[in-house]
């Protein structure tokens, strides 16, 4: 049985770019674009299109040929992948929703006959779920402010993709898609939705990365499709109030009388529902009272284990397994909680730091060992690590949900950006940024000066530290007690000779172990001395962190190769 249909078109392009440059084409004579840019131009044309839409049990056929017709985008229909799943040709499409994205009403149309769509340089090609990811696209990202330089940190930035843009599409969990490094970027094989994702996720991180000290947003930057659309839509659900009342009506005419009431695009995500053992008619109660929409959404949903979220522009109506499949991306500023408002990337601040932590020649395989390795400092230690606050959110919010412990959820620390990045349900990242902003209230920023001062107060303070060399595989010393001693002698020559001159300093050679006294800073070369030579191993003072505090400042030397270390040193 078919409903009246009724659809309304508007379409506009997302840039002033995006139009420049099809009327250039238009006039000078250009050449056409490459089919890469072809398809993503295509693609935001879908989410910039507006359709206003009611249909109920429409032929998939006739409503690709409205569609066309109304938006003047074409749309066929890729039959032989409806064969290869199963879906029958005659699969009917419902849909009512007003004024919403071409791609909401594709999406979620679609979503009931078990149907999604992608797009190529000409158009809009229905297909079924598993014919989409067969339609890469390779696009290069330069992102040189990411990745970092001269010696670029491409593994954290290539962890933070794959792990937040629909994880289970990389060929690391057996997905198509791809990503490798190559001049200070990525090279991406992807579908033409993740790509825009990629692209949008790169650009809000470059842009966290240059806001000043004096004017750092510390608000969360939602990472979607429609992202300012979602983030209006969520404003609404949870500011307006709306008076409402249920008893043992149907779920879907629930849900109908609230379209109605709030003017809001509501999808009922029939599909999810059917999998859990719902459909439209499992009775809901509500009783009457005047709350928010988003407590009456919530009230109204709990009792069917269902929920509700903002996706781009629409209200979707589901099981918590959908929305735990298609989570939200969000990035937070952090650096004025991980570093306490120091910027890594500052070359003056770098500079300044870098006078009181040269940069130490490490041999492989520990070319770019911490200073938090080479001996702790407990005023680099006061200063919260990435790995510290990380630890705190997913101990204390919701735990069960991050995949550390077998939930759908990622969190991610961008060094280079001094951001967290985070793919999480929308009520996790309601308790983030509630938890956040708390502790930023009992924060205090970094006085660099003071700062810097209580690094050279440790530097120069005398302490005692016990080196102990490696032992055999039998667990028996490898260094006799002369050799030790040879040792020793080598230290107080190439390390800081004069300052062992001190009656407060000295080394010794005791039992297999050197026994030293020095300042700080200087333990820290006699460490890395034994370390070059294969004599002890680094100790490990808890995990890794990278930035200006614990890296270098400054390109590091290259070390001696092992061929040219003697096993025991010699006095010159």
């Amino acid at each position: 049985m078919n409903r009246t249909l009724h659809i309304s078109s508007t379409f506009r392009f997302a840039s002033i770019t995006t139009i420049i440059f099809a009327l250039q084409l238009a006039s000078s004579g250009m050449a056409q674009p490459s089919e890469t840019e072809a398809t993503r131009m295509m693609q935001q044309k879908v989410f910039d299109t507006r359709l206003s839409i009611d249909i109920q049990d429409l032929p998939l056929g006739d409503f690709a040929k409205r569609v066309e017709q109304e938006t003047r985008i074409p749309v066929r229909i890729h039959e032989r992948s409806l064969e290869d799943s199963g879906i029958r040709h005659d699969a009917t499409i419902s849909c009512n929703l007003t004024n919403a994205s071409l791609h909401s009403v594709l999406k979620w149309s679609l979503r009931e006959a078990a149907l999604t769509y992608y797009v190529e340089p000409e158009g809009i090609v229905i297909c079924s779920k598993y014919e989409e990811e067969f339609h890469q696209q390779t696009k290069f990202h330069h992102v040189p402010q990411l990745v970092g330089a001269p010696h670029p940190d491409y593994d954290s930035l290539i962890e933070l993709t794959t792990g937040s843009v629909d994880d289970n599409s990389w060929e690391e969990l057996g997905g198509p898609g791809s990503i490798a490094p190559i001049n200070s970027g990525m090279v991406i094989m992807q579908t033409a939705r993740r790509q825009l994702l990629v692209g949008r996720l790169y650009q809000q991180l470059v842009e966290a990365q240059a806001m000043p000290a004096d004017d750092y947003a510390v608000a969360s930057r939602l990472i979607s499709h429609l992202p300012q659309e979602t983030i209006k839509l969520q404003k609404q659900i949870k500011s307006s109030e709306v008076e409402l009342s249920f008893n043992d009506v149907p779920l879907g005419e629930a849900i109908e009388s609230i379209r109605q009431k709030t003017k809001l695009n509501l999808v009922l995500d029939i599909r999810a529902l059917e999998n859990i053992g719902l459909n439209a008619d499992a009775p809901v109660s509500l009783r009457s009272g005047n709350r928010s929409l988003a407590r009456s959404l919530t009230l109204l949903l709990e009792p069917l284990s269902l929920a509700w979220q903002a996706h781009d522009d629409v209200v979707v109506l589901s099981t918590w397994d959908t929305f735990e499949a298609e989570l939200d991306v969000r990035i937070y500023p952090v650096r004025d909680l991980v570093w306490r408002g120091l910027d890594q990337q500052d070359p003056h601040i770098k500079q300044r730091l870098a006078k009181f932590y040269p940069p130490i020649t490490i041999r492989l395989p520990y070319p770019d060992l911490p200073y938090k390795y080479l001996l702790p400092s407990p005023v680099l230690d006061s200063i919260p690590a990435d790995e510290n606050l990380q630890d705190v959110l997913t101990t204390t919010i919701s735990p069960e949900s991050w995949q550390e412990l077998g939930g759908p959820g990622s969190i991610t620390f961008l060094p280079s950006a001094d951001c967290l990045v985070v793919a999480q349900t929308a009520s996790v990242h309601d308790q983030l940024s509630g938890v956040l902003q708390e502790i930023r209230q009992a924060s205090h920023p970094l006085d660099l000066d003071e700062f810097l001062a209580a690094i050279e107060k440790e530097n120069a303070e005398i302490v005692t530290e016990m080196f102990e060399p490696h032992l055999s595989v039998n667990g028996t010393p490898l260094f006799q007690e002369s050799e030790m001693q040879e040792i020793a002698r080598q230290i107080q020559s190439h390390v800081d000779p004069e300052s062992w001159k001190s009656d407060d300093c000295f080394i010794e050679a005791d039992q297999g172990k050197l026994s030293v006294r020095n300042r700080r800073d200087t333990q820290r070369k006699v460490l890395a001395w034994l370390v070059n030579l294969g004599i002890v191993q680094p100790p490990m003072y808890g995990g890794s962190c990278r930035g200006p505090v614990y890296g270098s400042f400054a390109p590091t030397p290259p070390g001696p190769s092992i061929e040219d270390t003697p096993n025991i040193p010699t006095i010159d």
